[in-house]
């Protein structure tokens, strides 16, 4: 109505121009409550979302208030100025009318921006951003309050650990990969102070409490990822051993594996590679130990085949003694599976599984051999001279421990031939150069073969 009258220029009443300022108010006054409930909406759903004491008054509606009331204002005077003998210009209505259709698009490019940040990570970059350098690396006393320092550290504590317990993984893992980001991008690469390492363990110590899996595996995986290698290194060991003390055998596999998987990514430092090796291998030794065993047969399985690669890595590294540990634990690790899983060995596991895993050890070892200065070293090693009678005695519980379980003779006759293959690489192999008397005594334990 009010547009069909401004085109016919019909607009010089008083009465219809009262009207016409008066639903303008009225509507905008509505429509401004409506962005106000938006907003608080808004700001519940991202409270939920994040954490209530990150969030602050919304910026982006400062102006549509500001809008909003100007243009109300604007309305209200005009409205109280006119006179019954008033004379009304063409402008007296557009302006208005023009004034309402600005408020209606800001209103709705507001409504799309709250959208999208309820949608979006931007939150989290804003997060991230107010963490000061004086919180994550070591520059020294400042003169700044330690309060205000660690706010910004404080609320992504908070944060992350809100997205922990609710297993919001996705976001917690971008949230550690924003904080990363910020790390790296560090002009000045200092070191990263034990304040900030302790908070990283603090969090991994709630996922341990909690027995969230995936969150912890986020976070030891963040811990990695951080430049300080040493002093992530010593916090994955202190998070490792808290898991123990805990017994949450599955979460000490966690920093065991992320640790063995890093290692490649640390062979530039010989150091670090090599105490990231020993952490993990520590780690699946105690997993062993405290369990008293008493694991899952795929758990097991997944800790031998893990001990042989760990070997092969120690190896690479001319890491000797590490040797030893890890014979030691598959040596019990083999027999107590083959007791304690007797029934599922018998009728899921086939015949080739323990000749593989043999198998795997003699390559390993052989490849180790390729360096004629490194082989000397090692025959001349009393620990590693330990290791392989104990890999000896890895033979004989696997034989005398299939016939306890009372295999059939297909499953027997099966299992010796994958052995003789295993015979004729220890004949084709360094190891029998270096270590003749080990090579014999495993072709001897190795029915119907007398000698190599």
């Amino acid at each position: 109505m009010f547009l069909s009258y401004m085109l016919s220029g019909n607009m010089n009443m008083i009465e219809n121009l009262r009207y016409l300022l008066s639903a303008l108010i009225q509507s905008e006054a509505a429509i401004l409550g409506i962005v106000v409930s938006i907003n608080l909406i808004s700001q519940q759903i991202l409270a939920e979302k994040y954490h209530v004491s990150i969030l602050k008054f919304d910026k982006k509606l400062l102006p549509v208030i500001v809008i909003y009331t100007i243009s109300i204002f604007y309305k209200s005077y005009h409205l109280l100025g006119l006179k019954i003998d008033s004379q009304i210009n063409h402008w007296q209505t557009v302006t208005p009318i023009s004034l309402f259709l600005m408020i209606i698009i800001t209103t709705l490019v507001y409504a799309y921006q709250v959208y999208k940040s309820i949608r979006n990570k931007t939150h989290l970059d804003s997060i991230v951003s107010k963490i000061r350098d004086t919180e994550l690396f070591e520059l020294g006393e400042t003169k700044s309050t330690k309060r205000n320092d660690q706010d910004g550290l404080q609320v992504f504590e908070e944060l992350a650990l809100s997205f922990l317990h609710n297993r919001r993984y996705q976001d917690l893992s971008l949230l550690f990969k924003k904080l990363t980001n910020k790390i790296d991008t560090h002009k000045n690469h200092v070191s990263l102070n034990k304040n900030f390492f302790n908070k990283l363990k603090d969090m991994a110590i709630e996922a341990i409490n909690d027995d969230i899996y995936v969150g912890l595996r986020i976070i030891v995986e963040s811990i990695l990822r951080m430049p300080d290698t040493w002093k992530a290194l010593i916090t994955l060991n202190e998070i490792g051993q808290f898991a123990l003390d805990k017994r949450k055998f599955r979460l000490v596999w966690v920093v065991s594996e992320n640790l063995y998987q890093h290692i490649d990514e640390l062979r530039k430092d010989f150091n670090n590679a090599t105490t990231a090796l020993r952490i993990s291998e520590h780690l699946r030794e105690k997993i062993f130990k405290e369990s008293n065993y008493n694991l899952e047969s795929a758990f097991f399985v997944n800790l031998i085949r893990g001990g042989i690669d760990r070997l092969k890595i120690g190896l690479e590294l001319k890491d000797i003694s590490i040797a030893e540990p890890i014979f030691e634990y598959l040596d019990k690790s083999i027999s107590k599976f083959i007791n304690k899983f007797a029934y599922e060995i018998k009728h899921w596991f086939s015949p080739s599984f323990f000749p593989s895993i043999l198998e795997d050890i003699v390559k390993v070892l052989d490849s180790a051999f390729i360096k004629h200065d490194f082989a000397i070293a090692v025959k001349e090693n009393e620990s590693f001279k330990k290791s392989l009678i104990l890999y000896v005695n890895i033979f004989k519980n696997i034989v005398q421990g299939l016939k306890n379980i009372r295999i059939s003779d297909e499953y027997i006759k099966e299992f010796l031939a994958y052995m003789m293959h295993i015979r004729e690489l220890l004949r084709k192999s360094r190891i029998k150069e270096y270590f003749p008397e080990f090579a014999k005594q495993i072709c001897s334990l190795i029915e119907g073969i007398n000698k190599c």
